[in-house]
C-alpha cells in the first residue's frame, strides 16, 4: 500500500533474507556448519484496526519505521488507505491473519 501510494518507493522494494536459500547462505559465510532452514508460520490476532494500526505506531521493525518516517499527512493517507483493505467491506472487528518467517540452525564449528 506505502508503495502504491508512492511513500518511500525504494525502501518498500528492500526486502534481505526474504527467499529460501537467503538464511542458509549467509550462515554458510559466517563459518557455521550442518545449517539446516526452514520456515514457521505465526498467527496474528486484532481485535479490531485500532489495535492492528497500533502495532505499526511503536516504530518497530521495517513497516513500523517506515510508518513513522513518513510525513504526517502521509502516514494519515496511508491509515485510511489500510484501513479499507482491513476491512474489507466488513464491519470493524476481530482479525486473524497468518504470517510466515524463514528460519535457519547451525554449529558453530570446534576450533583446534
Amino acid at each position: 500500500t506505502a508503495s502504491a501510494l508512492g511513500f518511500d518507493h525504494d525502501r518498500t522494494l528492500l526486502r534481505p533474507m526474504t527467499t529460501g536459500g537467503d538464511l542458509e547462505s549467509m550462515w554458510e559465510r559466517a563459518g557455521l556448519e550442518q545449517i539446516e532452514e526452514d520456515s514457521i508460520s505465526m498467527r496474528f490476532e486484532y481485535e479490531n484496526f485500532e489495535d492492528y494500526w497500533s502495532s505499526f505506531l511503536s516504530g518497530d521493525g521495517t513497516p513500523g519505521s517506515m510508518v513513522m518516517g513518513l510525513a504526517p499527512e502521509h502516514r494519515a493517507t496511508l491509515q485510511e488507505q489500510v484501513r479499507h483493505v482491513f476491512l474489507s467491506g466488513k464491519p470493524d472487528g476481530f482479525r486473524s491473519f497468518l504470517a510466515s518467517a524463514w528460519i535457519c540452525k547451525g554449529i558453530v564449528p570446534e576450533t583446534t
